[in-house]
């Protein structure tokens, strides 16, 4: 087996049985129509894909929100965290995972490098922080009507800080020393109400509520000395400074050393440029804020450089 090949079954949401037409419910798991997901709980986890002819289920503008896959054409999509319930649950909070598998078994001794990309969706009006990623060898599943947490320790979690970014996908990412014979993985927030790091980026007229799409996991093996991890670019395209926490800067990711940044205003004139940072915080050089609009970027990188449009948008 090459270890260039992602390990995870369907690991992007491409492959699927039937479009999805509607929000799953609990006698309707639309996310099962994806070949190789379920829901290891009650909880009612969804399938979105630009195959679908409902206003729902679309992408990328569907009930959520409006975001483009980060591969392909397919995403879930999942409550991490809420306080409102429903169904048939009596607690006051709502949580919601996916569940997939490997090609086949982990292998003992073996280190992988696991992944998994998120965005928050648009009607979401809080964030939190610790999405991660359980691998066991046993599928999980849960009594009936039981939307709670999944008391375990994920293996991959994310640190870097509440996931607010609604505009552009955030890697969540770790290696793992495999016991062998592994076969699942599950991905949700793996906490209960009282250990959730929450944000509020938007009013609250009912209960908070926190939904993610994920797109983009991925497992392989980096035992294998030859072992080149993926090359990943993330070039935003819009991003809204206005101190509220909330995609304020425009992050520029890439596989290779950022040499320099330039920024440039519609008439070419160059407003930012920097060699000390990955990121425009929508300033000039000199500190004044740039007006709304579009804006070309120049970054050069030590092996490439890339060009793009970027919106501005207080």
């Amino acid at each position: 087996m090459s270890a260039q090949q992602n390990l995870i079954y369907n690991g992007d949401f491409e492959i699927y049985d039937t479009c999805p037409t509607n929000y799953s419910a609990p006698w309707d798991l639309q996310i099962n129509y994806c070949n190789g997901w379920t829901t290891p709980t009650y909880a009612t986890s969804d399938y979105f894909n630009s195959c679908s002819s409902s206003i729902l289920t679309m992408v990328p503008s569907n009930g959520m929100g409006v975001q483009n896959p980060k591969n392909g054409n397919g995403y879930c999509g999942l409550i991490a965290y809420s306080s409102s319930s429903g169904g048939c649950y009596s607690g006051n909070f709502w949580w919601e995972y996916i569940q997939g598998h490997f090609i086949s078994p982990l292998l003992s001794g073996h280190t992988y490098n696991f992944g998994f990309y998120v965005s928050l969706a648009d009607y979401s009006n809080i964030a939190i922080k610790n999405i991660g990623l359980y691998i066991s060898q046993n599928s999980i599943i849960t009594p009936t009507c039981s939307p709670a947490p999944i008391y375990v320790t994920p293996n991959i979690v994310n640190t870097a800080g509440i996931l607010s970014d609604t505009s552009n996908w955030i890697l969540i990412s770790g290696t793992y020393n495999a016991l062998g014979g592994e076969k699942f993985i599950t991905i949700g927030h793996f906490a209960d109400s009282l250990t959730t790091d929450t944000s509020q980026i938007a009013p609250i007229f009912s209960s908070p509520f926190s939904y993610y799409y994920v797109d983009g996991t991925y497992t392989y093996d980096v035992t294998d000395s030859n072992y080149s991890a993926p090359c990943e670019i993330i070039l935003p395209n819009i991003f809204t400074p206005n101190d509220d926490t909330v995609n304020d800067v425009l992050r520029f990711t890439t596989c290779n050393k950022i040499k320099k940044i330039s920024i440039y205003n519609r008439w070419g004139n160059e407003v930012f440029i920097t060699d000390k940072m990955n990121y425009w915080d929508g300033r000039t050089t000199s500190g004044e804020p740039c007006n709304d609009g579009n804006y070309f970027y120049v970054l050069q990188t030590e092996e490439k450089i890339y060009k793009g449009l970027v919106q501005l948008i207080r």
